[in-house]
């Protein structure tokens, strides 16, 4: 056998030795992820069940605030791939909002609705928009109520970027008219009461408001379509 052949067989030998130390350690590589995704998915599920265990608000609000922080690695991965479902993405956006970190919330809330994410199994609707949505709301009249986050989901909702119950639409416009009443700004109070008799005909039970303030507003153009009359000397 001349030296050129054997050379030639010695460099094929080396690169089929190659070959197969790249394949193990993709294999190894592949099994070292799959490994680590299967513990991090096992933990999350201890730590959902831990979470159930609390009847502490504030133990409960403690524990989110920890878990945030202990899954975030989780969520920069998926941010970066944005494939498939994920479980810690969407847990982390439901603890934003129940930390009342809500301008994070928010901004995670559009990242899950635009990758088709889907609210847990357990939830009555599965929608992020109506989840969030809810989560302002519900809050409002409390010390964490945000007017800013408010707002932000009035405009999506209003501008039909988050498409939602009409119940829902219509009780954000409610409140908006109540507080135009309450400062006695009847015009504009009439004019969002209005919008939702419009959005939601059948639940909005608004119609009663709507009749007291048709009667100011009729009151108010009529004194000022009244000419000044001056009294006799």
């Amino acid at each position: 056998m001349s030296l050129a052949i054997k050379w030639r067989d010695k460099m094929k030998r080396q690169r089929q030795e190659i070959e197969n130390q790249d394949g193990v350690e993709a294999i190894a590589s592949g099994v070292k992820t799959n490994r680590h995704a299967a513990i991090s998915t096992l933990s999350l599920q201890l730590d959902l069940r831990r979470l159930k265990s609390l009847n502490s608000i504030t133990q409960k609000s403690e524990l989110k605030g920890t878990l945030l922080l202990k899954y975030e690695d989780e969520v920069k991965k998926w941010l970066i791939s944005g494939k498939g479902q994920s479980d810690f993405f969407i847990y982390s956006m439901i603890w934003l909002f129940d930390t009342h970190q809500y301008d994070k919330g928010i901004a995670y809330a559009d990242i899950a609705i635009e990758k088709h994410q889907m609210m847990p199994k357990h939830f009555k609707r599965r929608d992020i928009q109506t989840f969030v949505a809810d989560a302002v709301f519900e809050v409002m009249d409390t010390e964490h109520g945000d007017e800013n986050a408010f707002n932000t989901i009035l405009e999506r909702l209003n501008e039909r970027v988050w498409e939602v119950y009409e119940a829902i639409l219509c009780k954000y416009l409610k409140r908006v008219a109540d507080k135009y009443y309450a400062e006695e700004n009847w015009a504009d109070a009439f004019d969002v009461y209005t919008e939702a008799q419009r959005v939601f005909p059948s639940g909005a039970k608004v119609k009663t408001r709507l009749a007291e303030l048709e009667k100011k507003l009729a009151k108010i153009k009529e004194t000022q379509e009244t000419p000044e009359t001056d009294n006799p000397a």
